[in-house]
């Protein structure tokens, strides 16, 4: 019989090809990750340092807090009216401390609660302009220091 399976051969060589590839992957893959094997130690010990720092960013923070919250020391705060592209008004706080600021956008929607306020009270019904801006500037300095207090430490920067 003459006939001959060529099918079934093709078939074989093509299993050892795959068979082949596999192998070489196989060794690729152990030596990246014999290779990755000291820098993962080395990144752990890294991680486990950089725990140790946020714990005490934290206690940090948690001392910052309770100094500002207990009124012992209030920075310098002022209130500026800043005109945006768009040719819109409104009013941002800077808190100062030593030689570096804090900008804080004052919410219009504040502002504006604040004025309501201001102009409700009876005390207040024939104020002029400039002392009702000084009124405002005032309560606004508190809600900037509040905010500082509340939120602006935690912030990162």
């Amino acid at each position: 019989m003459g006939h001959e399976y060529k099918k079934f051969d093709t078939l074989e060589k093509d299993y050892k090809k795959l068979l082949g590839r596999k192998s070489t992957l196989v060794r690729m893959i152990e030596k990246r990750n014999k290779e990755l094997l000291p820098l993962v130690k080395e990144v752990k010990k890294l991680k486990n340092e950089i725990e140790g720092f946020d714990e005490e960013l934290e206690s940090l923070k948690i001392k910052i807090k309770e100094i500002s919250i207990g009124e012992k020391w209030e920075p310098p705060i002022v209130i500026t009216k800043v005109k945006n592209v768009k040719g819109y008004d409104y009013l941002r706080g800077k808190i100062r401390f030593g030689d570096k600021e804090k900008v804080k956008m004052i919410p219009k929607k504040t502002e504006l609660e604040f004025l309501k306020k201001i102009k409700s009270e009876q005390r207040n019904k024939n104020i002029t302009e400039e002392e009702l801006k000084r009124v405002l500037y005032g309560l606004l300095r508190g809600w900037v220091l509040d905010w500082w207090r509340t939120e602006g430490i935690l912030q990162k920067k």
